[in-house]
């Protein structure tokens, strides 16, 4: 391998052996920085998309049982009055996605 070039080439290729023999370690560790910050980002995303999901559907169902607990509320102060309770005072419950 070495007799195909010439001594101009052999040296280059010499010192590039030996500047990998010395940094090789820091150029591996860069990589692995590297793709672990990739990592550590994407997870961010993942968890923060998550949170924002689970963090709606969580207000829509308190939503929801904040209606039914207003509706169970008016139907009972109505029939405290002895007021007829009709279908017409339940509002419709809203639907949650």
């Amino acid at each position: 391998m070495s007799g195909s070039y010439d001594f101009e080439e052999q040296e280059r290729i010499a010192e590039l052996k030996a500047w990998w023999e010395d940094n090789r370690w820091y150029v591996i560790g860069a990589i692995i920085a590297a793709l672990a910050a990739f990592a550590i980002f994407r997870g961010w995303q993942f968890w923060s998309a998550r949170a924002e999901t689970t963090a709606s559907t969580e207000t829509a169902i308190i939503g929801s049982r904040t209606a039914v607990f207003c509706v169970s509320s008016k139907i009972m102060m109505t029939a405290r009055s002895g007021a007829r309770v009709t279908p017409a005072i339940i509002p419709p419950m809203p639907r949650s996605a």
